[in-house]
């Protein structure tokens, strides 16, 4: 098993047993637990002073791509001033047409990390074009079979999704999980959606080929 976005087993645990109620290895013996767990996933999570957020989880196949990054470290709630320099950097040798996603990089836990101390990379998919020049570099995002959770909510609020992934890929799936970090998609650009609780986010967790 990868614990990629904890700095130890323990801490997975304690978050896996907050988010489903029950430890992996309950789960995977008790039916009704699972069937909590699913109606957890499956409705609209509310967290207390927010809106309720919609959540949508499945496994899909991706096939593999290439991202432009800048490696971003500090708090993860300022994350603009990085994506502000990764647009400027790309688009002074890639067109805004060949721009095809958005997307983020997370290498720590907040709750667990300082967080002066988080690394999380800004990136954008660009397809073939566009080369690593200074603070750029070149991410490779691996083929294969990811759960994918779709939130909507604001994209401030996206870290507190990401138990419920592992959630779902342990307590559910019993799947193992891949050794390369989460992925996540921005949907929807926020300066073009007046409400932020419409704003559009995947988090893509890689599983582990099976045999």
């Amino acid at each position: 098993m990868c614990f990629q976005n904890y700095a130890t087993s323990q801490a997975f645990a304690r978050a896996f047993k907050a988010t489903a109620g029950a430890s992996a290895s309950q789960l995977r013996s008790d039916a009704a637990a699972i069937d909590t767990l699913l109606e957890v996933l499956q409705k609209p999570r509310r967290v207390e002073g927010e809106p309720s957020n919609s959540l949508d989880i499945e496994v899909v196949s991706l096939d593999p791509f290439r991202l432009l990054a800048i490696r971003n470290t500090g708090d993860y709630d300022e994350l603009n001033a990085g994506y502000a320099k990764l647009f400027e950097l790309v688009l002074q040798q890639v067109e805004p047409s060949d721009l095809r996603g958005i997307y983020g990089i997370p290498h720590d836990d907040p709750r667990i990390t300082p967080e002066s101390e988080c690394r999380f990379d800004c990136a954008l998919a660009t397809g073939a074009v566009g080369q690593p020049l200074g603070d750029l570099k070149v991410v490779h995002v691996l083929g294969g079979e990811y759960i994918r959770l779709r939130r909507t909510g604001s994209y401030d609020a996206l870290h507190d999704s990401i138990d419920l992934v592992y959630a779902f890929a342990i307590g559910v799936l019993s799947r193992e999980v891949a050794q390369e970090p989460l992925l996540f998609h921005y949907l929807d650009d926020p300066e073009e959606i007046e409400d932020e609780e419409e704003l559009r986010a995947d988090i893509f967790l890689p599983l582990a080929a099976e045999g």
